[in-house]
């Protein structure tokens, strides 16, 4: 790498007509400004002319500061300003200036941190106002879902007084109650629902865990911090995905097969068995489809279709890119973001949903025997409710 310094030397001379003097003007107007990279290492220049009058910097002045063969950190600043007039002839000029330093090339973004702005950028006062509309609005919804509750488990209470009624008979056609021996059926994919709902329990552990660690740490002052603390948060959690999707496939008659795989394998490696017929490694008793699970959990999915539709209009609208790289790399991660913010709010609906529903079977009385096994959706559980 050449590191000689380089006095003040003419890049090329600029002769202004009427057309380079407004389109000069129009840039200084609107607040134009350029970078320039060196090393990947890039420092954008500064300033507005003073007393309304245009004026273009002719000299540039590099400061590079470097540790062995590679570059540290780049200062530009600029010299000798000149008026826009027609006519008149601007030397650009440039000085390139090379300083040892002793910052490691590890170290170099160190200079951008500010730490005092960014520990004070939480904005508290919005977090709190954000947190007490949520709990206002759940405490709201949970009201009336009480109030509602109450008065069924009223009228379910009468009918188990007198239950030979013309009124038990009437109101037979209708209520959520008569859909208790559907509402717990096994899905038709249990496995696969299983551990979509147990990797979302543990990416929302997971995001949650990062997000207070970020704020009471300072994840923001070592490079790739965050990332190394998503790896290590990710690996700690996992076990909650295999308790969540193991708890969920067993409660609901699925047949637990991780015995046999692990034979197999051991066999496998130390006996000289082929590990063969895998496809019997999962097994699974499965009911009949409910539609229930799959509303439930697709209904919570859909939020991040609202994301992903968003990020296209973000695209076409505030970004320029149209590159191919650009766009697949763009979309290629948008995508994969709203997978995974999918499957978190699909598993949290679910998990959520779910513990509703049993709270509220597990303070009736219902009859198997003369209970209708009507198969329905959770829109009718709810209209129920209603």
């Amino acid at each position: 790498m050449n590191r000689g310094d380089v006095e003040r030397t003419t890049i090329c001379e600029i002769e202004l007509d009427a057309a380079k003097v407004k389109q000069f003007k129009d840039a200084i107007d609107n607040s134009y400004w350029f970078e320039f990279f060196m090393g990947f290492v890039g420092e954008v220049l500064p300033d507005r002319t003073r007393d309304n009058k245009h004026v273009l910097w002719t000299h540039k002045n590099l400061v590079i500061n470097y540790n062995g063969n590679q570059i540290i950190h780049v200062n530009l600043t600029q010299e000798n300003p000149k008026p826009l007039e027609e006519g008149r002839v601007l030397d650009m000029t440039y000085s390139v200036k090379w300083i040892p330093t002793n910052i490691t090339f590890a170290r170099r973004f160190d200079v951008y941190l500010d730490y005092p702005f960014f520990e004070h950028q939480i904005h508290w006062f919005s977090v709190f106002n954000s947190f007490m509309m949520v709990i206002f609005l759940t405490g709201l919804v949970s009201m009336i879902l009480m109030r509602t509750l109450r008065n069924d488990y009223a009228k379910y209470a009468r009918e188990d007084d007198d239950l030979e009624t013309l009124e038990r008979d009437v109101s037979e056609e209708s209520g959520w109650k008569l859909v208790h021996g559907d509402v717990f059926r096994p899905p038709l994919n249990l496995a696969l629902l299983s551990a979509v709902v147990g990797t979302g329990a543990q990416l929302a552990t997971l995001v949650l865990l990062v997000i207070i660690l970020a704020i009471v740490g300072m994840l923001y002052t070592g490079r790739g911090a965050i990332v190394t603390t998503f790896i290590v948060c990710y690996a700690f959690t996992s076990f909650i995905a295999g308790y969540v999707s193991g708890g969920m496939y067993s409660r609901h008659g699925g047949l637990l097969c991780v015995w046999l795989h692990v034979i197999r394998v051991c066999n496998s490696d130390h006996c000289g068995h082929l590990c063969d017929n895998c496809g019997d490694i999962f097994l699974a008793e499965c009911g009949e489809l409910s539609l229930a699970v799959d509303f439930i959990f697709l209904s919570c999915f859909n939020c991040s279709l609202c994301v992903y539709l968003y990020s296209i209009y973000y695209y076409y609208v505030k970004t320029k890119m149209s590159r191919f790289f650009q766009t697949s790399f763009y979309f290629g991660y948008t995508l994969m973001f709203r997978l995974g913010l999918g499957i978190l709010c699909g598993a949290v609906g679910y998990l959520g949903s779910n513990l509703f529903v049993r709270r509220i079977y597990r303070n009736i009385k219902c009859d198997q025997d003369k209970s209708r096994n009507i198969r329905c959706s959770l829109v009718l559980l709810f209209d129920g409710l209603s």
